[in-house]
Parts: C-alpha cells; sequence; structure tokens
C-alpha cells in the first residue's frame, strides 16, 4: 500500500513563501489567485484560479503502516501548531490522507491523540482510498510510469 499525506492550505492572500518557511516543509503545489491550469480534458479548457494555495506533504516509505506514516507527517507539523491555527481563522486547511492499497480491505485508523493535534490546528480531515486493482492491476510502479 502506498500513503500520501498532505497539508492543503488554500484561500486568498497567501504568503507562499513564509508557510514553506514556518512549516519546514516545501511545497509540492502551488498557485496562485489569477495562474492558469490547462485541463486534461479533449477541449484543453483553460480555468483560472480564484485563489492562492500551498500544498506540502510526505509519501509512505518502505513497509510503513497508514498509521506510522501520518505519525510522522504530523510530528513534523507539531512545532507550528499555533501558526497553523492562526491561519485557519482566515484561510481553509486540509489534512489529507490519501491511500493506494494492493487490497481490497483497507483501514486508516486515527488516534484521538492525532485527532486532537488535528482539531487544535483548526484543520479539516479528508480521506481518500483507491483500490489499485481495478486501475494499475494493483501496481503502484505503473501509476509512476503513466506519468512520464
Amino acid at each position: 500500500m502506498k500513503v500520501f499525506i498532505s497539508i492543503w492550505i488554500y484561500g486568498k492572500g497567501l504568503k507562499i513563501e513564509e508557510i514553506s518557511e514556518v512549516l519546514n516543509i516545501d511545497y509540492t503545489y502551488k498557485y496562485k489567485e489569477g495562474d492558469i491550469f490547462i485541463s486534461n480534458r479533449p477541449n484543453g479548457e483553460k480555468i483560472q484560479y480564484k485563489e492562492d494555495c500551498w500544498i506540502g506533504g510526505i509519501e509512505s516509505q518502505n513497509n510503513e503502516t497508514v498509521e506510522d506514516c501520518i505519525e510522522r507527517f504530523i510530528k513534523i507539523l507539531l512545532p507550528s501548531t499555533d501558526y497553523i491555527n492562526g491561519l485557519s481563522k482566515k484561510f481553509n486547511i486540509i489534512i489529507n490522507v490519501s491511500t493506494y492499497s494492493d487490497s481490497e480491505q483497507n483501514n486508516v485508523h486515527f488516534s484521538n491523540n492525532i485527532l486532537q493535534i488535528i482539531s487544535k490546528m483548526g484543520a479539516s480531515l479528508d480521506c481518500t482510498t483507491a483500490f489499485l486493482k481495478v486501475f494499475y492491476d494493483g501496481n503502484y510502479d505503473t501509476i509512476n510510469s503513466t506519468k512520464n
């Protein structure tokens, strides 16, 4: 199973570089209000972003469990809890957990401690699970090769 965990901060007026510096995480994706995105749709529709967005995160290592990956990411964010909470007063903040499983059974467990920390940050929590066999014959490496 592969796990990606990220924090999404979005709204008008984000200070992208400040967020990276304070959280001590490089963004994995960002955009500013007014930037243009060309969609994957056949017509190549152009979409202009109406707000700013900063996304930073990690992925699971080797055979790391979902819970261990979540805990590792929260430990990275923990020193910045008050800063994140301050941002949550003006911007939307989501902790996103995405799992890509090789089997049909997939559970994501959040300890009470982790949920309390996320709540103290003022963040929402989103979870996405995909069963890889349906899309890529259960092979995460196939996903990566389709991106190239």
